[in-house]
């Protein structure tokens, strides 16, 4: 049976145009204890081998992006900062491809898949099993070194770990947050309650739901068209860099054309909220700004949607303060 260490993973990592990369390894026990009632959908969230039949182990890669903050217009609206950089599941994708290359010139031949934030096991608590961090007060991983600004991406693998991978943490929960509770009163929203996540109050959760945004979320979205950094911004680990060019105009989304949109937004990580998603959240922003006249160049446009449609009657029936 092919084998891997931690060792032999950091020397392939320094060769790699990212070297400096946190990364824990995880080992998969042959036998995965399964709640009675457990079913597909447990496997898929909580299984490995559902999706890897022979998975020994896990490499756990967290991959840190720059946080950024920028001033917005009545016209403009801001993205979460995944959003201001090349998608992450793309880019983190890459990695770690390029990765599991390396690692199959050093040692040979074995199966492998890739997850990166979706579609796969639960990233986070793979991250906490290899020891690269704690969840913090706004439910995120932090990291000693990067904070919470990172994305998680895993290598699952055939490979059995030689050496007992260190696990344990660098420092405890409590020194990173127990005496701290800046992102949950940052959130205007009160979406953080203990270390969890109130979706239905959450602007990020709200701005990349699908179907119609209703009266009562409108009020929570703030001045973001995807995701929401502010619980991040307020964490003493993280660093945030003032930009210029973090938001979009809102009336060039309205007239974005599916070619347009796919030659300039689908390398964003927000690109798979679809073009009909993303001018749902435009005509949201526009007209709590700016009243529902703001959409009225737009309505040919709106009444090719019934999804914007339906937002657009939503919208009529809502007494904006224009501001």
């Amino acid at each position: 049976m092919k084998t891997i260490s931690e060792q032999l993973i950091k020397n392939l990592m320094s060769a790699l145009p990212k070297p400096a990369v946190p990364f824990g390894l995880v080992k998969i026990d042959d036998h995965i204890e399964r709640p009675h009632d457990a079913d597909e959908a447990w496997d898929f969230k909580h299984n490995p081998h559902y999706h890897l039949a022979a998975a020994k182990s896990a490499i756990v890669v967290l991959y840190p992006y720059q946080l950024v903050n920028c001033a917005v217009t009545s016209h403009s609206a801001k993205l979460a900062s995944i959003g201001y950089h090349a998608d992450y599941h793309l880019v983190l994708y890459q990695y770690l491809e390029t990765l599991a290359a390396a690692i199959k010139s050093s040692v040979g031949h074995f199966d492998y898949k890739i997850f990166v934030d979706k579609h796969g096991l639960d990233d986070v608590k793979f991250a906490l099993e290899a020891g690269l961090g704690h969840v913090a007060k706004n439910s995120l991983l932090l990291n000693d070194q990067f904070g919470t600004a990172h994305n998680i991406g895993y290598i699952l693998s055939t490979l059995k770990i030689v050496t007992e991978p260190n696990n344990l943490p660098i420092i405890s929960l409590d020194d990173y947050c127990l005496n701290c509770n800046r992102c949950e009163v940052a959130c205007p929203n009160g979406a953080l309650r203990d270390r969890t996540v109130l979706t239905t109050r959450c602007r990020s959760s709200i701005n990349q739901k699908k179907g119609v945004i209703t009266a009562a979320e409108i009020d929570l979205l703030g001045d973001w068209i995807y995701g929401c950094d502010i619980c991040q911004y307020a964490c003493p680990h993280n660093a945030v860099k003032l930009v210029d060019d973090g938001v979009v105009d809102l009336n060039e989304i309205m007239l974005l054309t599916k070619s347009t949109f796919k030659h300039y937004h689908m390398s964003k990580s927000y690109g798979y909220l679809g073009l009909t998603r993303l001018k749902r959240n435009a005509m949201v922003l526009l007209a709590k700004r700016l009243g529902i006249a703001a959409l009225e160049p737009y309505r040919a446009i709106i009444a090719r949607s019934p999804l914007l449609t339906e937002q657009y009657n939503v919208l009529k029936g809502i007494k904006f303060g224009v501001l």
